[in-house]
């Protein structure tokens, strides 16, 4: 499941991947500096970019 959802994020164009990348520095309040890869470690950040994928992006889990 974790692998799905790193291979829908890197699926992305880059503009997509900044849209994300921001939105998750300023949902999670991370550093502009801190490596978002690093930082989503609990259920709650892969929920949150599940669901940023669909809404933003349109991109479905399986």
């Amino acid at each position: 499941m974790i692998q799905l959802l790193y291979s829908q994020v890197r699926s992305l164009d880059r503009p997509q991947l900044q849209a994300l990348v921001t939105a998750f520095r300023q949902r999670f309040r991370l550093a502009e500096g801190a490596s978002v890869s690093a930082a989503i470690t609990q259920k709650q950040h892969h929920d949150w970019i599940e669901a940023y994928l669909v809404q933003a992006v349109g991109i479905h889990s399986c």
